[in-house]
Formats: structure tokens, C-alpha cells, sequence
């Protein structure tokens, strides 16, 4: 059998065939031609005349209308949590540990905008660690002085919806204390820390 090259062998060229649709987007090539130097300048002048804005309009509208609501959702846990300790003070507790947890439950939820399944067991995973533990938290010291008004916490959900099962998918939440006397029983940090002691 003798020794067949491929590379020796010649083809003829292909059949040429009429392009069909030649003559396609030539009348907007055409237009786009001969308005060239008017739309140069008008897209410089519109670029010179922008003014820097945050977000679209619609999406400022709906930030807007999202802030009341924040703070009606801040404000009912705000009632929520005084409610727990009133009737805690009032009416007396035989374990106060319950009454914090109760507390510190709504604060955590309400603070890290989280599902509840986010922090809690969720019915699904009984066999499974699929929870918000104390390795998650960290209380730490910002700055030189070690008062409460420096301490942070860094809280990482590793368990939230959708992120179970996937790995290095936490998602991070930083959280300062809360200073004016007011709002000082919806202070995540405090609430850690009291329900650590």
C-alpha cells in the first residue's frame, strides 16, 4: 500500500453563490453616515450636562417609601421587646434566662434583617447544625479605649436560605452599639453580651 499524504491532495474552490441579503442595513449605515458629525456633537453636549444622581428616579421613590417602613418595623419591635420586659418586671419571672433569650431572639432577627430559618433550626434540618452559633459572633474592640461605644460585632449567617449546603457563601453583618438611652433595650450587642453573662 502506498504511502497517502493528505496534504497532496487539491481542492477546487468552492461554488461562489449571490449573497443573499447584500444589500442588508446598508440605508441605516448610510444614515448613521451622514449624521455622524451633528450626533457627535449633541452626544458630547449631553455627556457635558449630566448631573450626578443616586439611583433612577423610580428607585429614589421606592427607597423613600421603603424608609417608613423601616422605621414602623423598628418601631414595633421597639414595643415588642419593652412589652417582654415590662411584663417580665411586672409581673416576675421565674428564670430571667428566658425572658433575655426572648429578647435577644427578636433583637438578633429584627437587627440582621434575616428569616427566622436564617438563625434559627428550621424544621427541615433536625439532624443537622444548621443554626446561628456563638463561632458565628464576634465581639470585638475598635479603636484604643475598650468602652462599650467601641466594642463591634461581626456576625456571619452560614446557614441562610439558599446557602445551607454551599460552601464560602457566609454572608457578613458588622453591627455598632446602639448609644442613646432610648434605644438601648434594641442593641443587638447588648443583648449578646447580656445573654453571654
Amino acid at each position: 500500500m502506498a504511502n497517502n499524504n493528505s496534504d497532496d491532495l487539491v481542492f477546487s474552490d468552492p461554488p461562489s453563490s449571490p449573497s443573499r441579503n447584500s444589500r442588508a442595513g446598508e440605508k441605516s449605515i448610510g444614515q448613521i453616515c451622514e449624521h455622524a458629525a451633528a450626533d457627535r456633537i449633541s452626544s458630547k453636549r449631553t455627556v457635558k450636562q449630566l448631573q450626578f444622581g443616586r439611583g433612577v428616579l423610580t428607585s429614589r421613590r421606592y427607597q423613600h417609601l421603603w424608609q417608613k417602613k423601616t422605621w414602623i418595623g423598628f418601631a414595633v419591635l421597639s414595643r415588642l421587646v419593652r412589652a417582654f420586659l415590662t411584663r417580665a418586671s411586672d409581673q416576675g419571672v421565674q428564670n430571667w434566662d428566658v425572658a433575655i433569650a426572648k429578647c435577644l431572639s427578636v433583637v438578633l432577627v429584627g437587627g440582621l434583617g434575616a428569616r427566622t430559618g436564617d438563625v434559627v433550626l428550621a424544621t427541615g434540618y433536625k439532624d443537622k447544625d444548621y443554626y446561628l452559633q456563638y463561632r458565628h459572633i464576634e465581639l470585638y474592640i475598635e479603636g484604643d479605649e475598650p468602652t462599650f461605644a467601641n466594642l463591634r460585632a461581626r456576625i456571619k449567617l452560614e446557614f441562610s436560605k439558599c446557602h445551607k449546603e454551599t460552601a464560602n457563601e457566609e454572608i457578613f453583618h458588622r453591627f455598632r452599639p446602639l448609644l442613646e438611652a432610648h434605644d438601648s433595650h434594641m442593641c443587638p450587642i447588648a443583648w449578646l453580651l447580656v445573654h453571654c453573662l
